[in-house]
């Protein structure tokens, strides 16, 4: 089911955002791009490498080289800063924050663009199995681990807790989702959040050996008015059975990962790479590959924050989509 929930997720990034079907141009000749994924292990590192792999057999002269790093919030430095052509960036991260508690880049219009959405990544708040905390608020005065300073788990840790009302008066660890797994398991922390694909690797090892429980958050996003903030964050569920002992789906909320390219990347090459991950032989590619990562069902849910490349707005020579409007 995941896997054909990703292939009809990108197919309908397709659909709905470049309404032309790209001529069979290569990128060009002898062209290196850099794209960007996530820390070693992680969903993004996994959805990195996939597409990589794929643009890199399929297009002519051209190579695709996936890079470890540190995440969405790298990506999206490097991709303004041109030291990527391409990178997997969350959607949340794009937003300058429309509070002034928070402090996280403005992103001006135009240095970095949406290509095509990939999947969901699921905030996922964990406690051991045999933990007394039962919702979201038990956790008020406890030790909760909020990501590494700077990464996508941090931010939106700040931007819940504070429009819970108690992102001051918590016990804020920030370690990385390794360190956070180790600090729960030891009793150095009473809760890890990350944001992560599904199942999460760390948190996978944690529920195998000790157990795990789950927090609902889509309650707790949903009275404290964290969905009105605009920053594009939707209600979804971690299916049951995603981790050992896990029997019932618990809901939660979910950010969207993007295939992302700094601007100036010609507008023929990002054509030529959405056709090859549009295609069936793509879609199928990636579906197999990617398979950490929870897709997103509903394209709805799921609008760029970001404008879209030049690539994928515009193609000559082209068939339309069935289905899409010019």
């Amino acid at each position: 089911m995941k896997r054909v929930m990703l292939g009809a997720f990108l197919l309908m990034a397709v659909m709905a955002f470049w309404p032309l079907m790209p001529s069979k141009s290569l990128a060009g000749t002898g062209l290196q791009l850099n794209l960007g994924g996530g820390p070693s292990g992680s969903a993004m590192t996994h959805a990195a490498n996939a597409v990589a792999i794929l643009l890199s057999r399929s297009i002519q002269d051209l190579e695709v080289s996936s890079q470890v790093t540190l995440g969405s919030r790298a990506n999206l430095k490097r991709l303004r800063e041109g030291s990527l052509e391409l990178g997997i960036v969350l959607a949340g991260d794009t937003l300058p924050d429309l509070t002034p508690i928070i402090d996280s880049p403005a992103i001006e219009s135009g240095q970095v663009c949406a290509v095509a959405g990939l999947y969901r990544v699921p905030a996922q708040l964990a406690v051991l199995a045999d933990s007394s905390t039962m919702l979201a608020q038990d956790l008020r005065d406890k030790r909760i681990c909020v990501g590494s300073p700077g990464s996508s788990t941090a931010l939106v840790a700040e931007r819940l807790f504070s429009a819970l009302g108690w992102w001051d008066s918590m016990e804020k660890l920030h370690l990385g989702h390794a360190e956070a797994a180790q600090a729960l398991r030891e009793g150095r922390a009473d809760a890890m959040l990350l944001m992560d694909g599904l199942p999460s690797k760390h948190l996978l090892e944690l529920a195998s050996t000790q157990g795990v429980r789950f927090i609902d958050l889509h309650q707790s996003a949903l009275v404290s008015g964290f969905y009105d903030l605009g920053l594009g964050y939707a209600p979804v569920n971690i299916p049951a059975g995603t981790y050992p002992g896990q029997t019932k789906p618990v809901p939660t909320f979910a950010d969207t990962a993007w295939l992302c390219a700094m601007e100036m990347l010609p507008a023929q090459v990002v054509r030529d790479c959405l056709a090859i991950l549009a295609s069936t032989a793509g879609l199928e590619h990636l579906s197999i590959l990617v398979q950490t990562a929870e897709p997103v069902a509903k394209l709805a849910q799921a609008k760029p924050l970001l404008p879209l490349h030049p690539g994928v707005m515009h193609s000559n020579e082209v068939a339309l989509i069935p289905g899409a409007t010019p």
